[in-house]
């Protein structure tokens, strides 16, 4: 079953092209602070099919474990960019799936534990660029671990496998958490304001408390898979689904201590009609303010209302892509075929040098690279991070 969210965003992009830039743009005010930096190697080849953004199609990072971990989407095995700034395989026999192997990590420590259900469990510690075997699939107790997530409360991991539930302690020990029927889990999410775990076995979505108790929440769709759980300032379960979104009232308890039954949870939730109308697409929030965008312009909210911001370029002629924000600053990031732009906290625009034919109609950002140490997207020629120049060579930016 997919139980992955991959970078979709590709196929709701422009597929035609602009007009060469005008003239009048060439003044515009350089950002300093920023530069690109070309991934060496960064350039998409046959396996490819020519498009940079296939070498990306899922980017996982961490801080303190220097390498990202990438998956494309054609070419074969899993990738990643070293201390050289190099797209290069990332090596060893986990990762080595798209699509089933998971991660969590316990950033205290700078642990991150990985999961693969044919090839067991594996750890990455502080500063480590490879994945040493804890334990191997097929072997008791595991036989096929499938999710895994860091619940602080535990001083360890909550992992899912086929046959039940289990913490893997600080010492990599497991220790069996106990469940009501034994069987698989599958996902897993941590729920620390209800001292509790969301489990979400095929079509049904568990409360699970730390005595072990159950109680049922909510029916999917077949097919159908949580991608997201939290608890509301209004005190509700919200339930992100891969199809819907919707919140469950938590369950109270008895004299006994057991769950009460939660109206509604054999209802299958059926997945809401689209919009009428393309919504526009959220961006970031920076400093309390929420960003909203599409390919035509940009909105910023101020008390609940959508205001437009002024561009510093034509977007019905060059389209944005996306809006982001740089990690640790302020600074709003636009993606555009006119190149890419930020605004500061004072809302002065400025071009990032050497942006300028660099955006293609699916340029937005592909990954946070680990230690905050840039922004990787696909160009139109290949693999770029957007870096400060405050950590990066001068002679490796663009000019």
């Amino acid at each position: 079953m997919l139980r992955i969210l991959l970078a979709t965003s590709v196929l709701s992009s422009w597929f035609f092209s602009y007009p060469l830039l005008p003239a009048a743009l060439a003044t515009e005010r350089q950002f300093e602070d920023l530069c690109l930096v070309p991934i060496k190697d960064g350039q998409p080849t046959q396996e490819d099919f020519g498009d940079a953004w296939r070498m990306v199609g899922k980017f996982i990072a961490f801080d303190g474990i220097p390498r990202p971990i990438i998956y494309p989407y054609n070419r074969a095995g899993v990738w990643t960019i070293d201390g050289s700034n190099r797209f290069v395989p990332f090596g060893g026999k986990f990762p080595q799936n798209l699509i089933q192997d998971r991660f969590a990590s316990d950033p205290e420590r700078g642990i991150v534990i990985g999961i693969s259900p044919s090839e067991g469990v594996f750890v990455a510690r502080r500063g480590e660029t490879a994945f040493t075997l804890l334990y191997a699939a097929n072997d008791s107790p595991l036989r096929s671990p499938h999710d895994i997530t860091y619940v602080p409360r535990f001083k360890g991991f909550a992992l899912s496998d086929r046959t039940g539930l289990y913490l893997l302690d600080q010492r990599f020990s497991l220790e069996t958490l106990p469940l009501p029927a034994k069987g698989d889990p599958e996902i897993v999410f941590d729920l620390p304001e209800l001292n509790a775990l969301i489990l979400n076995p095929s079509n049904k979505v568990y409360l699970r408390d730390d005595r072990g108790d159950l109680a049922l929440l909510a029916t999917l769709e077949d097919w159908d898979f949580v991608v997201q759980t939290r608890l509301t300032r209004e005190g509700q379960i919200l339930i992100k689904t891969y199809r819907n979104e919707f919140t469950v009232t938590p369950p109270i308890k008895d004299a006994s201590g057991k769950f009460s039954r939660v109206t509604d949870a054999d209802l299958v939730r059926q997945r809401p009609a689209p919009a009428a109308i393309p919504e526009m697409i959220s961006g970031p929030r920076i400093g309390g303010r929420s960003f909203f965008f599409r390919s035509s312009g940009l909105w910023r909210d101020e008390n609940g209302a959508r205001v437009p911001i002024a561009l510093p370029f034509d977007a019905a002629n060059f389209p944005i892509t996306s809006v982001e924000d740089y990690p640790g600053r302020q600074d709003l990031i636009v993606f555009s075929f006119a190149g890419i732009f930020v605004q500061d906290e004072q809302g002065a625009w400025m071009v990032v040098p050497g942006s300028k034919g660099i955006v293609n109609r699916v340029t937005r950002e592909l990954g946070e690279m680990p230690d905050q140490r840039g922004l990787l997207f696909a160009g139109e020629d290949g693999l770029y991070l957007l870096a400060s120049t405050a950590n990066t060579a001068a002679d490796a930016c663009l000019k």
